[in-house]
């Protein structure tokens, strides 16, 4: 693969997203595994609805070596050096891969575009091991996908980290309609940690120009279903990552 792409950085502020329950969801302390108690009334209800692929594990050995290898430099260049390759996952004629180091981690998503050039995005997720998700976990890097002639024919969005406690779902709700579940994957050295990851390219309307401004689209939805379900509601200046 050739034609390296742009990298998104971490960063933003998380002081305009909200959280709502999901309709009939349930909180748990994550102290106490398995746990939980009724929430109280609901404010929203969120359905993913259809999307592509569903949310069920993939990855495995052999890797894509050559991803391997774009994601190495990639990472390194966004100040990840030291930690290790961990998993890949496919998702959509894009492959992620996900590489961690004790409580540091970093999502690698490779876009193999029609023309034959890759369009990598980096998404670093700073310290884990938090005790449940948080809106700054949930954001999105970009990277511009460009055609022969240089300017931007479509934007790619990639958002993924380590689960924090058993998901059976997390759903993208998209400001221009489109809907996308996680795909998860397990780490292959042995330490049981699971990856997702969640990949959109926009090829048409105000999410495929790199020049729309932020106040004008919708917010971005993110829903979480497993052993407690919640909802985030992020402003679309706030559910992206600053360049």
């Amino acid at each position: 693969m050739a034609g390296l792409g742009a990298c998104a950085s971490a960063g933003g502020s998380g002081d305009g997203t909200g959280r709502a329950a999901l309709a009939g969801s349930v909180s748990q302390d994550p102290s106490q595994p398995g746990a939980a108690s009724p929430s109280g009334e609901p404010e929203a209800e969120i359905d993913p609805g259809p999307a592509d692929p569903g949310a069920t594990p993939v990855g495995g050995e052999p890797w894509d070596v050559e991803v391997s290898a774009v994601c190495a430099e990639a990472v390194a260049e966004e100040g990840g050096a030291g930690i290790d390759e961990v998993a890949q996952s496919s998702d959509g004629g894009a492959v992620a891969s996900f590489w961690a180091n004790g409580d540091r981690s970093v999502v690698c998503d490779v876009l193999a575009a029609d023309d034959g050039t890759t369009v990598t995005t980096v998404v670093p997720s700073g310290a884990d091991g938090g005790s449940g998700f948080e809106a700054r976990a949930l954001r999105l890097g970009s990277s511009a996908v460009r055609g022969g002639d240089g300017s931007p024919t479509a934007v790619r969005y990639v958002a993924g980290g380590r689960l924090p406690w058993r998901v059976d779902e997390l759903g993208y709700a998209f400001p221009d309609g489109h809907r996308a579940r996680a795909v998860f994957v397990e780490s292959t050295e042995g330490s049981g940690d699971v990856w997702w990851s969640v990949g959109y390219t926009a090829t048409e309307g105000p999410l495929a120009d790199p020049a729309t401004d932020p106040a004008d689209v919708d917010p971005l939805t993110v829903s979480v279903v497993g052993a407690a379900a919640e909802a985030f509601r992020l402003p679309w200046e706030d559910a992206q990552r600053s360049e």
